[in-house]
């Protein structure tokens, strides 16, 4: 169903493109965000080829900074889906041994998926309630304009920038643009961001992975 969404809203995109002369798709550096930068791209050519219409598509291409928020763990920083396979093996050994305290980092991940599990929306806890080994929502907003700031430096003139990604840190994103929390976005919906400075600011298409 998800690679059908993508597909389909890459084959849409193909419909808006008379004004712009090039396309420009990055990604998180996740799986799942890279198949559907994959279906969207696949979907935008196949629209091109039956309206007849010409543009230059440049990537997918995987883009570090559109990564998911990070949790730290004694591994190191981790996506948060990452995290949740060492926070289940973790708790699972500690279950079994019976001996000692919970480490900080496994009682914040606990916290963050029993909120989900009980029908609450984790992700706005994680947006409004400070914690110590996640990443904060205010880093990834940062870490998303440098990395929209570069892309648009390296694209040609007048791209669209199409750029797939998590819900996460596009809520984020959208909380800073908009001073509310908008929140969980459906499967490739789109957040559109364009850079206030430019002459003719260039599109930069949000879809979540």
């Amino acid at each position: 169903m998800g690679g059908w969404q993508a597909h389909q809203r890459g084959h849409a995109l193909s419909k808006s493109l008379r004004h712009w002369p090039s396309v420009r798709l990055v990604h998180a550096d996740t799986n799942r965000a890279r198949q559907t930068a994959e279906h969207i791209h696949r979907g935008l050519l196949d629209g091109l080829d039956q309206f007849g219409r010409q543009a230059t598509v440049i990537g997918p291409d995987s883009v570090p900074e559109l990564r998911n928020f990070q949790v730290w763990t004694p591994d190191g920083p981790r996506d948060i889906t990452s995290a949740f396979r060492q926070y289940q093996a973790a708790m699972e050994r500690l279950e079994r041994m019976a001996v000692g305290d919970r480490p900080r980092w496994l009682v914040e991940i606990d916290r963050f998926y029993r909120t989900q599990l009980g029908g609450s929306d984790p992700i706005q806890m994680w947006l409004t309630i400070p914690l110590m080994y996640f990443e904060s929502p205010q880093s990834c907003v940062r870490r998303f304009w440098r990395g929209f700031h570069r892309i648009m430096a390296e694209s040609p003139p007048g791209s669209r920038i199409v750029a797939a990604t998590h819900s996460g840190p596009i809520r984020a994103f959208a909380t800073w643009a908009h001073g509310y929390d908008p929140g969980e976005p459906h499967n490739t919906e789109e957040v559109v961001c364009a850079c206030a400075t430019a002459a003719r600011p260039p599109p930069c298409r949000i879809a979540t992975g």
